[in-house]
């Protein structure tokens, strides 16, 4: 989603050439990277993302990135023309092989700018609402992650954005770049052994270490792939980035954006041991394994599982189903599981409706945690287990079902579909024709989405969801 522009020539231009012609123009400078074949430059105090070079074969590539402000497209529009000038050549958009860019000024000027502006809040916006995450990009000084959240808080409607949402965003999104230029993060990485994922792999991890019962010191958790909660006298904890906000103490954490939190209080090693215990929870057997959602097809490491719901006697009753639906991104919820045992963070399931009025799939998705004891929902004392819920599918049951219960008593007679314990196991078969139907459902939704009355579609939101805040 980035812009990018290709210069051919033979001439050779060293970065410092560059810079002097910006700051000749009296263009405030901040460089990040000054060599090639990676030169990185942003507008001191202005730029988001900056402006990015690349010296290949023969010639070079200009970039900016999707997220990128009015002072880095400005800037952008300047190095274009210094480079064209160095060499005496045109520039060219990757789908130009002919034309070229002749003048900068007058072909990428003003509405050019504010037509990127608008694409950008607009694509990526859909991004976000296609893949159920947030969408990263790198920034000048710190990595930038807008997503389900970020967007909720600034009240900006993913499926109809508009340009004051994206000034807004960047606005606050410079800032931050700035504040924290000369903070502490706490990227590191790491190569993981073949036992952590088939093979040897290069990823980040943002690491919070205690040493000698004392936290060593950071500014802000920075984003990567996964956070590792480390203690020399206890066992590591490893969780997804995603899931990090749930074991954050909001008293002593601020999200700075999606993923991202600056440490806005002093962090106990008490404190420190309650996060490393509630990490648990959430620290995937396989860090590297991407859920596969029903529908999606099947993943051997993965189980999966029925949720049974009655309206007319589940604390969760049908207002509460039907206003969760259009936060299906950033909700937040739990159910009970009868065969906890088998139960493990990322297994699969659905939500059946029962009881009275129309039944069947309501509801799809990932367990987003590892069964843990909670209190008796029912007031009945009993020993619960419950697992916190990732949907990537939600219906309104009084308009649709996924799947109706005559059609699951249909293919899938010998498992009973009406009631019953919540949380059952499905065996191997009856979890492969279940996902037959779910794909078939799935295609034909893409075949004729305009007859399926489901709020939340595949074909808008993928098939995946945010974790729950």
């Amino acid at each position: 989603m980035s812009v990018r522009v290709n210069i051919r020539t033979e001439i050779q231009v060293e970065p410092k050439q560059v810079f002097e012609e910006l700051i000749s123009r009296d263009t405030a400078i901040v460089i990040s990277s000054e060599e090639f074949p990676h030169v990185s430059i942003g507008t001191m105090q202005k730029g988001l993302c900056g402006v990015e070079m690349y010296k290949q074969g023969k010639g070079y590539q200009i970039r900016v990135c999707s997220f990128a402000n009015r002072a880095d497209l400005q800037l952008f529009i300047e190095i274009v023309e210094i480079m064209m000038n160095l060499t005496d050549s045109k520039a060219y958009f990757d789908d130009d092989e002919e034309d070229g860019i002749v003048n900068p000024h007058e072909e990428l000027g003003g509405e050019w700018i504010e037509e990127q502006l608008e694409w950008s809040i607009r694509g990526n916006c859909a991004k976000v609402m296609y893949y159920g995450k947030a969408v990263v990009t790198e920034g000048l000084y710190l990595p930038i992650c807008f997503g389900p959240h970020m967007a909720e808080e600034f009240g900006i409607d993913l499926s109809n954005p508009a340009i004051e949402d994206i000034e807004r965003i960047q606005e606050y999104l410079t800032s931050i770049q700035w504040s924290f230029s000369d903070k502490v993060g706490t990227q590191v990485q790491y190569v993981f052994p073949h036992d952590f994922g088939g093979e040897d792999r290069v990823l980040k991890t943002s690491v919070i270490l205690a040493k000698d019962g004392k936290v060593q010191p950071f500014d802000y958790v920075s984003h990567a792939n996964l956070v590792t909660l480390m203690d020399d006298k206890r066992e590591t904890v490893l969780i997804r980035m995603e899931d990090f906000r749930k074991v954050l103490p909001t008293s002593i954490f601020r999200p700075i954006d999606e993923y991202q939190f600056a440490l806005a209080g002093e962090l106990s090693y008490e404190t420190f041991l309650g996060m490393l215990n509630t990490a648990s929870l959430y620290a995937p057997e396989d860090p590297f394994l991407t859920p596969t959602f029903p529908g999606r097809g099947l993943d051997e490491e993965q189980n999966t599982f029925v949720l049974m719901w009655d309206p007319s006697e589940s604390s969760w009753k049908m207002e509460d189903h039907v206003k969760s639906i259009p936060k299906l991104l950033t909700m937040r919820l739990n159910w009970s599981v009868y065969e906890y045992g088998m139960a493990r963070k990322d297994d699969r399931f659905v939500m059946v409706r029962c009881g009275e009025g129309k039944t069947g799939v309501v509801m799809s998705g990932v367990f987003d945690s590892h069964p843990y004891p909670s209190e008796d929902w029912t007031g009945k004392g009993r020993e619960v287990y419950y697992v916190d819920l990732k949907p990537n599918f939600i219906a309104d049951p009084e308009r649709a079902t996924i799947l109706t219960t005559e059609r699951l008593d249909g293919s899938i007679g010998w498992f009973d579909w009406h009631g019953g314990h919540s949380g059952r196991f499905l065996n191997e078969d009856e979890e492969m024709k279940l996902e037959e139907l779910l794909a078939e459902e799935r295609v034909a939704g893409l075949l004729a989405q305009h007859r399926l009355p489901l709020l939340h579609r595949e074909t808008q939101l993928g098939a995946a969801g945010l974790e729950p805040v």
